[in-house]
């Protein structure tokens, strides 16, 4: 059984905008939500005075489990700072992974809040597109191998640079 708007109607977008937005309101102060297109994420400073060792968050994501449905699969856990506290953190009877890098709108962050994996990942990927350009152009012209940089290349380096590298940058 098939729930929800059809894809690709005109009114789909508008109703899952309606839909989606309030969603935040489910939750209180110490919860924040971030909403993109139909990702939500959810960010709140938990503080764990626990003898056992397992954390459940249960209470959190089971207010939105009757009205949206979630990939367990895909939530993780990320804890930032130097202290990191060693427990089991759980949803449902599934433990929830413990990542150091979080990929999120194709921006790495890791749990020190550094973009290092970031840089190097697209500073890779620019390298290699670069000298993908520079072996199968035949004409070496400068001002074609520049056009050819500035559409294939520079986008890659320009993703998000405000975020990870906050100064402008020119070529």
């Amino acid at each position: 059984m098939v729930s929800g708007v059809i894809q690709g109607s005109c009114s789909g977008q508008l109703l899952f905008v309606l839909y989606i937005n309030d969603v935040v309101a489910l939750f209180d102060q110490s919860c924040n939500c971030k909403l993109y297109a139909d990702d939500l994420k959810l960010y709140m400073c938990i503080i764990v005075f626990v003898t056992s060792k397992n954390v459940s968050i249960d209470l959190l994501l089971g207010r939105i489990s009757g009205n949206l449905t979630y990939r367990r699969k895909k939530c993780t856990i990320l804890q930032v700072g130097n202290d990191s506290v060693d427990c089991t953190f759980h949803l449902g009877c599934e433990v929830i992974t413990e990542v150091s890098v979080v990929k999120y709108l194709g921006i790495s962050v890791d749990n020190l809040l550094n973009f290092n994996s970031h840089i190097s990942q697209i500073t890779a990927r620019a390298s290699a597109r670069a000298n993908l350009i520079h072996r199968c152009f035949v004409s070496k012209d400068i001002s074609t191998m520049t056009r050819a940089f500035v559409v294939y290349v520079y986008p890659l380096l320009e993703y998000a640079s405000c975020v990870w590298l906050p100064m402008p940058c020119r070529i």
